[in-house]
């Protein structure tokens, strides 16, 4: 089994270490391997990923303390001229340094402080950092001041980046009790000196050296003893490192850390037995996946491949990122695997292997040995999917693209004999791409293309569809059907012209067959609708007439043709085509509502033009019967632009008889009785002007009446008798109006005002029986 490098946390903390009393003028380079097994333990890859924690709920001020930290990185990138940028990102996963909040302060670590960086080799050359902040100090309910938390996130992104260690000058960021604003020349120098060194250069000694010194000054400091151990560790000298952990362990037993590394530092050593019993006491006061994982190494090279499994599968549960445990696993698994194989055993070979899959979804040769035992065991088509992911994570794999084209062979065979005939055909193709020299059977190769593409056409995969009907056509160019069923396709994908080109086809070669005559008329039709809409008239006409040349009396196919015209602007075109409808079937109500349409759309083309006589012309020839108030309208504002107000006068009666309360006609009315009282004032045959301004304001008595304004009506019917009417029959149009008038005072229940009217008309004419019977009928 490949060794694995197991990972511990190494935690950074402000306040945490005693300060070494000599102090450098130039940087303190000698102090930043202390927390990093006295090794430089640097970024090499740039941009540095950061992800960012939201801080929690409730935390008022959250943008300043983001802004700490990315004021942090400001400085950093600054400080080392470009040798260092940071990028951040959303996820965690692919970041470097993960930064989340801590709402007070770190209780739980020794000494009082305010953030943690913790360092976690994932192996020999790669490792990624977690940083703790806190938002408050321990036993506090305020906040970190700006100032504060802008000072712990330059010093501990300042580990992060490589400067695992305290400098003892209290001006500087890393100092362990610092109060900076931004780093400082020694700071600068510091860090530059670490970049320009390569990565995991050894600085055993430097290390230990500092080490020594601060156990000497405080022996009882646990952490100190422990970070001794993890140099002398690193350095391969195990006596001394098992001495240090030790030493960590009398002073607190539960330092997890050192049990973890003491459990290691036994192992590497050989010795066996005291790591079992200190391995066993560990696991009694802690259960850790460092823990878990070197259990599972012992067991493993104690040939307990259970007990090894059980121990890897544990630190996976507690920590399902914990590559060492991961990564043994999987190799544990793997190795199990092969040797079921070997021994014929397929399903427990199948069972290792899928195992070891879900923890490395990326191992091309385990897909590759999967699908041998798939081949083996008479299962192509896992065989098949098992050598495809091989060949997906290791496109060069030749063994695998080989493996695949045989299986792919194989199982065509199975297929065929079972008639699944577009499973084999695929599976056959798949072959010979693979390897081109692999024999494989074409027997009925038409059928089978048939069969595949009718039930990608069943199932309404159209793409697959037309592929595969068109890939029919290549092996069989007399398969006609094949054309009017790819028609089909097309005109549901909307493709109309491929759709003409295939229903035309089968047409072609079959002019008698009525199916295909009627599928190239709908396509034509549909097509001739689509260009239309499209405003693409002269294409939808052509469309439209070459279906017309299939089936003339075609009503529907006429009536689009006469729309297009009209959308056109093509008048005469459109109401001739109306007109050929109406010929074909008489009753026809869209042919009759689409001339009325044609008319209207014509006069209101002229009337823009202000050729009001020919539009005028236009709208009188539609029938009374089609016409709506619109029309009515129409007509009298053009009588009024022609300067006859009184021709214009039955046109807007008309529209408010049907809708009294038409505001364009009343308005109409009133603009012509303005106009009437003008003329009576300036013109020298005023009999004329009276009686054309008595005959408008009959007509506004009436819609009026129509609007329930009765005492307007009642008014304006008052100015139209006071004229000097000389035209008889004008008064006599005035007396009905009246009486029309006193029946709707009568309705109304307004008796004074229905006698005063009775009374007006009585003036005018005292015999009207009419008026009589009204006198009766009322209380």
């Amino acid at each position: 089994m490949k060794h694995q490098h197991p990972v511990f946390i190494l935690s950074i903390l402000i306040l945490l270490l005693i300060a070494d009393a000599a102090s450098s003028a130039d940087d303190y380079f000698n102090h930043i391997t202390v927390f990093s097994d006295g090794k430089i333990t640097r970024f090499t890859q740039m941009p540095i990923r950061v992800h960012i924690a939201p801080v929690p709920i409730g935390i008022e001020g959250v943008e300043t303390y983001l802004e700490s930290f990315r004021y942090a990185m400001r400085e950093w990138e600054a400080a080392a001229d470009g040798q260092i940028q940071f990028q951040e990102v959303k996820a965690t996963d692919n970041a470097d340094i993960r930064v989340r909040w801590q709402r007070s302060g770190l209780t739980r670590i020794i000494d009082t402080a305010l953030g943690k960086t913790g360092l976690t080799r994932l192996s020999e050359t790669d490792f990624e950092v977690d940083m703790v902040l806190a938002l408050r100090e321990i036993g506090s309910a305020a906040l970190l001041s700006p100032e504060k938390m802008r000072t712990v996130c330059l010093h501990e992104l300042g580990h992060a980046i490589g400067l695992w260690g305290h400098s003892s000058d209290s001006v500087d960021v890393l100092f362990f009790a610092a109060t900076a604003q931004r780093p400082t020349d020694r700071d600068k120098a510091t860090l530059h000196k670490v970049y320009a060194t390569p990565p995991y250069t050894p600085q055993h000694e430097a290390a230990i050296a500092i080490l020594k010194v601060q156990i000497e000054t405080n022996p009882k400091h646990v952490r100190s003893h422990y970070l001794l151990g993890t140099v002398n560790f690193d350095k391969d000298e195990m006596d001394a490192a098992i001495a240090n952990f030790k030493a960590c362990l009398a002073l607190n037993p539960y330092f997890q850390q050192a049990n973890e590394k003491l459990l290691l530092a036994y192992q590497k050593s050989g010795r066996r037995e005291e790591a079992l019993v200190q391995l066993q006491k560990m696991l009694n006061r802690e259960a850790s996946p460092e823990g878990y994982n070197i259990a599972g190494v012992i067991y493993y090279q104690s040939q307990k491949i259970d007990e090894a499994i059980a121990a890897f599968k544990s630190a996976l549960q507690i920590n399902p990122r914990y590559h060492p445990a991961k990564n043994n696993l999987h190799q544990l698994y793997r190795e199990q695997g092969i040797a079921a194989l070997v021994d014929e055993t397929y399903p427990q070979a199948i069972a290792f292997f899928s195992e070891a899959l879900q923890l490395d979804p990326t191992d091309s040769t385990l897909y590759s040995l999967t699908g041998e035992v798939y081949a083996k065991s008479g299962d192509h088509q896992n065989a098949i999917a098992e050598y495809k992911k091989a060949l997906q994570f290791n496109p060069g794999a030749t063994d695998a693209k080989q493996n695949l084209a045989r299986s792919y062979n194989n199982f065509g065979v199975q297929l065929t004999q079972s008639q699944r005939w577009e499973e084999a055909i695929d599976a056959y193709q798949q072959a010979r791409q693979l390897m081109p020299d692999l024999a494989s059977m074409k027997t009925n190769l038409t059928d089978l293309y048939w069969k595949r593409a009718n039930t990608f056409r069943e199932k309404g995969n159209l793409d697959l569809a037309i592929e595969a009907y068109r890939e029919l056509l290549e092996f069989d160019s007399g398969a006609i059907d094949a054309h009017g069923l790819l028609g089909d396709l097309y005109f549901q994908k909307r493709d109309y012209p491929q759709a003409i080109r295939a229903f035309n086809a089968v047409f072609t070669a079959d002019p008698e067959n009525a199916q295909a005559r009627n599928n190239l008329i709908a396509v034509y039709h549909k097509y001739g609708q689509v260009l239309d809409n499209q405003r693409r008239y002269a294409q939808a006409i052509a469309q439209l007439e070459a279906g017309l040349a299939l089936a003339p009396a075609h009503i529907n196919l006429r009536l689009s043709l006469a729309y297009v015209y009209e959308h056109a602007k093509d008048f005469d075109n459109a109401g001739r085509v109306f007109e050929e409808i109406l010929e074909l079937e008489p009753d026809n109500l869209q042919a009759k509502t689409g001339l009325v349409n044609l008319q209207i759309q014509r006069g209101n083309y002229l009337l823009n033009r202000k050729k009001y006589t020919a539009a005028l012309k236009v709208f009188e020839s539609i029938p009374e019967s089609d016409r709506g108030i619109g029309i009515y309208n129409t007509i009298g504002y053009l009588y009024l632009m022609k300067k006859q107000p009184l021709k214009a006068l039955p046109a807007f009666d008309a529209a408010l008889a049907s809708d009294p309360r038409d505001k364009v006609a009343y308005h109409n009315l009133l603009s012509i009785e303005s106009q009437f009282e003008a003329q009576l004032n300036r013109t020298d045959n005023s009999q004329m002007a009276v009686d054309n301004l008595a005959l408008v304001r009959n007509s506004l008595v009436h819609c009026l009446i129509g609007r329930d304004e009765h005492l307007k009506a009642k008014a304006k019917y008052r100015a139209a008798l006071a004229l000097d009417l000389g035209d008889t029959e004008i008064k006599a149009i005035l007396i009905n109006t009246g009486i029309r008038l006193a029946k709707a005072f009568q309705k109304k229940k307004w008796p004074k005002n229905m006698k005063e009217v009775i009374r007006w008309i009585q003036e005018q004419a005292p015999d009207n029986s009419a008026v009589q019977q009204l006198l009766e009928d009322s209380p």
